[in-house]
């Protein structure tokens, strides 16, 4: 009975004593894309290819707008049949623009993904590497952390060696 009390303190201390010399830092992700030079390159990128999909989309609603006012108008000078056929006409420009709408957020979904993939992969490999350097045991998404001493932010210090890693 004596041992096994024995037994369970030492687990208690060694337990103990772990988790005192275990290193725990954290990492903000989202900020370390949009920061290193890589990622406000990417950024940049993709918002000049929003910009010019959101200029064709917006045109396109335009016309579709001005079609269908001009419809409106003309209602009661035109038959009903021609009304209705020019009314699905209409119907299917506008489906055709929404499905437009959907893929053009999809492409540019993908193409974040693309751009920001491969910075990514280095990101992790360099906050790996900090972490051996470092001697850090775990490292933690900022996200996922209700509280911590700001302290413990490496997250800086990810940028400046990536920026100087990555140039």
């Amino acid at each position: 009975m004596f041992t096994s009390f024995k037994l369970c303190l030492v687990i208690l201390i060694y337990g103990f004593t772990v988790s005192v010399s275990a290193k725990t830092v954290f990492v903000n992700m989202q900020y370390i894309l949009q920061t290193v030079k890589a990622g406000k390159k990417a950024k940049n990128v993709l918002a000049r290819e929003f910009k010019k999909k959101k200029k064709f989309l917006e045109k396109q609603e335009k016309n579709l707008k001005k079609l269908g006012n001009d419809l409106e108008k003309k209602r009661s000078v035109l038959s009903d049949s021609i009304f209705l056929q020019k009314q699905n006409n209409l119907q299917k420009q506008i489906l055709k623009y929404r499905e437009s709408v959907a893929k053009s957020q999809s492409d540019i979904q993908k193409r974040e993904r693309k751009l920001t993939l491969p910075i990514l992969k280095n990101v992790q490999k360099l906050i790996k590497s900090l972490a051996k350097t470092n001697k850090y045991s775990v490292v933690l998404e900022r996200q996922s952390i209700v509280w911590a001493n700001d302290n413990l932010d490496i997250t800086k210090k990810v940028v400046k060696a990536y920026n100087r890693k990555y140039r």
